[in-house]
C-alpha cells in the first residue's frame, strides 16, 4: 500500500503544464511531451524548442529513435503549424521567416516555469555578493585601495544579474 503511494506520488510530481508566451500549452502529463493548442492535440513528441517572435520552434520524435527526429515551426498567432522531415529544410524556413535570434535562444525539453534548487542556490549566491559588495563599498578607504577589486566584483554581480534575468525570461532575445 505505501509502495502504491509513492509511485502515484512521484507520477504527480513529474506531470506538468504550462502556458507558451502566445497562450496556448505545452504538456508532458505521464506521456509524450504535447504542444496543445485551443484544447486539442497539436503535436506530440516534443524533443526540444524555444520560443521567438510568437512562434514556437522545435524538434520532435519518438524517445526511442533519435534517427526518426522531425522539425517544426508553429505560429502561435495564426495557429499554424510546419513540419520538417530534413533539418536543412527547417533551418532554411527558419532563416527565411527571420526565427534565429541574434542574442539569446533560450532551448527548452521541459517546465520552463518552475523554480529548480539550482535556481534557489544562484539566487542565494547572487544575495551573498551583494552584500559584500555594498559592505566594501561603505568603507571608503577600501574602494580608493581597492578600487579594481571592487570594479571587478560589480562586473561579476551585474553579469550574475543579466544571466539571472535572461533565464528567468522564456523568449529568446
Amino acid at each position: 500500500m505505501v509502495f502504491c503511494a509513492i509511485n502515484t506520488q512521484a507520477i504527480a510530481w513529474t506531470d506538468w503544464e504550462a502556458e507558451t508566451p502566445g497562450g496556448n500549452s505545452i504538456s508532458d502529463n505521464w506521456g509524450p511531451k504535447t504542444l496543445i493548442v485551443q484544447d486539442s492535440f497539436v503535436l506530440q513528441g516534443l524533443k526540444e524548442w524555444y520560443f521567438y517572435e510568437s512562434h514556437i520552434i522545435g524538434t520532435y520524435g519518438p524517445d526511442y529513435d533519435e534517427n526518426n527526429r522531425g522539425f517544426f515551426i508553429y505560429n502561435e498567432t495564426h495557429h499554424k503549424l510546419d513540419t520538417f522531415n530534413v533539418e536543412s529544410n527547417w533551418i532554411s524556413a527558419i532563416d527565411q521567416k527571420e526565427l534565429q535570434p541574434s542574442v539569446w535562444t533560450r532551448w527548452y525539453s521541459g517546465d520552463w516555469t518552475s523554480i529548480s534548487f539550482t535556481t534557489i542556490f544562484r539566487s542565494i549566491i547572487i544575495v551573498l555578493l551583494l552584500w559584500m559588495i555594498l559592505r566594501m563599498l561603505s568603507k571608503h578607504k577600501l574602494l580608493q585601495k581597492r578600487k579594481a577589486m571592487v570594479l571587478f566584483g560589480l562586473s561579476v554581480l551585474t553579469l550574475f544579474i543579466i544571466v539571472k534575468c535572461l533565464l528567468n525570461f522564456p523568449q529568446s532575445i
